[in-house]
């Protein structure tokens, strides 16, 4: 992971994330799973993403109505470099359900690597 930024890029900012560099070898991985999982029942073809891949790790969620009303001039810049790395030993389907509390996840398969 090399940078903190606002996310998704392109569009209004609802997240804080630490983004990672894109590679050959990550998006193939995300498109193998991406394609194992539509091929099961586990993705339903209108669950499938259509927005390009970016590698990034959720820091936190913002509340878009109070975000909205600090002026642009004003927000917390977030755009710093990082250096963080760290092995993976395993890659998660996790399903995420939004609620008036907040999103809750479900691991729906754990799969070891390696």
């Amino acid at each position: 992971l090399n940078r903190i930024i606002y996310g998704p890029q392109n569009a209004s900012p609802r997240m804080v994330w630490a983004e990672g560099e894109k590679s050959e070898e990550l998006g193939k991985l995300q498109r193998d799973l991406e394609n194992a999982l539509a091929s099961s029942e586990a993705l339903a073809k209108e669950d499938s993403e259509t927005r390009p891949y970016a590698p990034h790790i959720t820091l936190g969620r913002l509340q878009q109505w109070e975000f909205r009303q600090i002026e642009p001039e004003e927000r917390p810049e977030v755009n710093e470099e990082i250096n963080l790395s760290f092995e993976v030993n395993s890659v998660e389907v996790v399903e995420s359900e939004l609620k008036r509390g907040g999103p809750e996840y479900s691991i729906l398969e754990s799969m070891p690597l390696g």
